[in-house]
């Protein structure tokens, strides 16, 4: 017999529970839920409620219509989640550029915010990086199929 079967003769002795929820629903200041302190946060609030999985939605950029399901790319990650906190903790962005970026309701997800302010704000924070820690690898050799 199998170790997998073996494994499916043992009962479930453990009960587990979750959440479903993505990372936009999260409370965020800078127009939608990210990868910072309130994931963090909310992460302790589950185990200390004695979660044990937090099931996410896909972290993709979104279509038109803000669905993660309909991405451009499966493998790019949404430039919404990242934390602007902690580009501003690096030096990469000032207290006054934070504060430009604060949207009024930390309970809602402004995609719409987020569209006209985003990009520019992570270009500012890009321009201040140093290009020397980034190792950009050669490309590899195009494959051609005839």
């Amino acid at each position: 017999m199998s170790n997998l079967c073996k494994r499916r003769e043992k009962p479930m002795n453990k009960r587990a529970s979750g959440v479903l929820m993505h990372v936009s629903s999260l409370p965020g200041a800078y127009g939608i839920g990210c990868f910072g302190k309130e994931a963090k946060e909310f992460i302790d609030f589950l185990s200390d409620t004695g979660c044990t999985y937090w099931q996410v939605l896909p972290f993709t950029p979104t279509d038109a219509y803000n669905s993660p399901y309909a991405s451009i790319s499966a493998f790019a990650g949404n430039r919404n989640f990242i934390d602007l906190e902690q580009l501003r903790d690096e030096g990469l962005l000032t207290d006054d550029e934070l504060r430009e970026q604060m949207y009024a309701n930390p309970y809602s997800a402004a995609f719409d915010f987020l569209e006209l302010r985003r990009i520019p704000v992570l270009y500012r924070a890009f321009t201040r990086t140093d290009l020397s820690l980034i190792h950009i690898s050669e490309p590899t050799r195009p494959l051609y199929i005839s």
